[in-house]
């Protein structure tokens, strides 16, 4: 009897926990993980809530921001300089891009430091990622094409693979 009463307390503690998890991350999506803004004005908020006080408002479409928490319809965010606050979800979008941090970014034919110059892309240029290496991801930026290192940009992590589906 003790040992019936043991295990379903068990499997209620670890239906508890599983339901926990879910309302913390409620897309069961990886975190943390980078999308982008999806218009020219979006609020950034200190909680996670139209109530909450504005901290800061974006006005550049498409910069890439990384997702690090979740609540509800409201996603915990971090950009490029380090600042973070809460959006909607509504105003984000899966799109990957790559924010060019480096003074000029040299964008490459193939993913190689050897490989030839297409075009330099100064620091602020957004492009998009469609595919990325260990150390390089393939990019466009204004109609441009090529490979960049990923010590040149934010908008992935070092470790992150992927290509576009």
């Amino acid at each position: 009897m003790r040992l019936i009463l043991f295990l379903t307390f068990v499997l209620l503690s670890q239906s508890a926990l599983a339901q926990s998890a879910s309302v913390l991350n409620p897309t069961g999506l990886p975190l943390p993980r980078f999308a982008s803004l999806k218009s020219d004005e979006i609020n950034m908020r200190v909680g996670p809530g139209s109530r909450y006080p504005i901290a800061y408002t974006y006005t550049r479409k498409s910069l890439p921001v990384e997702i690090f928490e979740e609540f509800a319809h409201w996603r915990r965010i971090r950009d490029h300089a380090g600042s973070t606050g809460w959006v909607h979800k509504n105003l984000l979008s899966g799109n990957r891009t790559a924010l060019v941090t480096e003074k000029f970014a040299e964008i490459r034919s193939a993913p190689k430091s050897s490989a030839r110059v297409t075009i330099k892309a100064g620091k602020g240029r957004i492009g998009h990622l469609s595919a990325c290496a260990p150390d390089w991801c393939h990019i466009t930026i204004e109609g441009y094409e090529g490979w960049i290192n990923k010590a040149d940009f934010f908008g992935t992590t070092r470790e992150e693979v992927f290509e576009e589906e």
